[in-house]
């Protein structure tokens, strides 16, 4: 296997990752929010507010609160690699360097602004309500409904490509960070 076959590998396996952890938070959206007879989902304007704070806010300037919670999706990311099997040397040296417990606000970090990007997608295709509120369309819902039932194999080509983009953002700013820090 040559090593831009291994590192397409790998960033797939990442992005089999970023699918995991996106289902996680489109389960949480969604059980705040509330479906129409029509198939629409409204998401309250409470949250709307909230997300768009967060998704406008760099990871070190959140609340204790907020960083906690993306420490624990750190953490959990963390223990779902550590018995997977990575080929190419930039996926490899990431992961070793992720593994390390100092650096758990860097996983942090990079979770919050993946969210942020799944966060502002989805709030995109929105339209805002008089109340505050979100109203999603209903073959938008569906749509994202379709990603969270299927196996990241089933995803249409769009989406898989958002996560292997997602997890080249991850690789390139680690090495980024370990480069600065050899120097």
């Amino acid at each position: 296997m040559t090593e831009n076959q291994k590192l397409n590998t790998d960033l797939k396996t990442l992005a089999i990752l970023n699918h995991k952890q996106w289902n996680h938070w489109l389960e949480y959206q969604n059980s705040c929010s509330v479906y129409l007879e029509n198939g629409d989902l409204i998401l309250p304007s409470n949250k709307i507010e909230r997300w768009r704070r967060q998704i406008k806010t760099a990871y070190y300037n959140l609340s204790e609160q907020e960083k906690n919670s993306d420490r624990e999706i750190a953490s959990k990311w963390i223990k779902d690699i550590r018995n997977i099997l990575f080929f190419s040397q930039p996926v490899k040296q990431m992961i070793s360097y992720l593994k390390k417990p100092e650096n758990l606000e860097l996983v942090a970090q990079l979770e919050h602004e993946d969210w942020s990007r799944w966060t502002e997608y989805i709030l995109d295709h929105g339209v805002a309500q008089e109340d505050g509120s979100l109203l999603l369309n209903g073959y938008f819902v569906e749509e994202l409904e379709e990603c969270l039932k299927a196996e990241y194999e089933e995803l249409d080509n769009e989406y898989k490509t958002l996560f292997v983009e997602s997890a080249k953002v991850w690789v390139n700013k680690v090495l980024e960070e370990t480069q600065e820090k050899t120097v």
